[in-house]
């Protein structure tokens, strides 16, 4: 037998009733330094450097994103684009509201909470920079995926330094050149 539930609005409503209300939690000014004049000139530069490189790129068009090769005169080599991406997880993620009797400040946790940062290499040709079950199996000797994990903190892994990218860029190498093999492979087999 199912058990009965009340209804969110319901509980919503005698919440009220009972002197308690929904209230966002409030973040301080954050400010990224997005729009200062030397940003906002280099990413012109580089958006522009970017796009001399878009002709000698694969294009993905339509909802199955089919693969539209570029047209290169016979001198020139396709180009792949791979991005960085890298992102902070905090364990207060995601807590934007909390329920407070009317005039009663919340207690809140200090800061966000433990963290763990993601660090990836992404491309449009494959997704994320990793080799499959079987490319792995085939080459063990390489590491299957670029993601990098660390738990910052002084208290924890330390902070990501250049270091850390160098080595995620080692990685990366080894992975690349043996997703462009198969991809040759897989060219020559459909070719042939």
């Amino acid at each position: 037998m199912k058990k009965k539930t009340i209804a969110k609005a319901t509980a919503t409503r005698w919440l009220n009733v009972l002197g308690y209300s929904f209230q966002s939690q409030k973040q301080g000014t954050y400010y990224d330094g997005h729009e200062r004049p030397d940003v906002v000139e280099y990413r012109k530069l580089f958006l522009d450097k970017i796009y001399s490189y878009e002709r000698y790129m694969a294009k993905y068009e339509g909802e199955t994103m089919e693969r539209i090769p570029p047209m290169l005169e016979s001198n020139n080599k396709e180009i792949i684009l791979v991005t960085h991406d890298e992102c902070i997880f905090y364990s207060n993620d995601g807590k934007r509201g909390v329920w407070t009797k009317t005039g009663e400040l919340p207690l809140r946790k200090k800061g966000n909470g433990r963290s763990i940062m993601v660090s990836e290499f992404l491309s449009e040709e494959c997704g994320r920079l990793k080799l499959n079950a079987q490319q792995h199996q085939e080459n063990s000797s390489i590491p299957q995926e670029a993601r990098t994990y660390l738990q910052p903190g002084k208290d924890r892994e330390g902070y990501w330094t250049s270091e850390h990218l160098i080595d995620q860029l080692e990685k990366i190498k080894e992975i690349s050149s043996l997703i462009v093999n198969y991809k040759v492979k897989e060219l020559q087999n459909k070719i042939q």
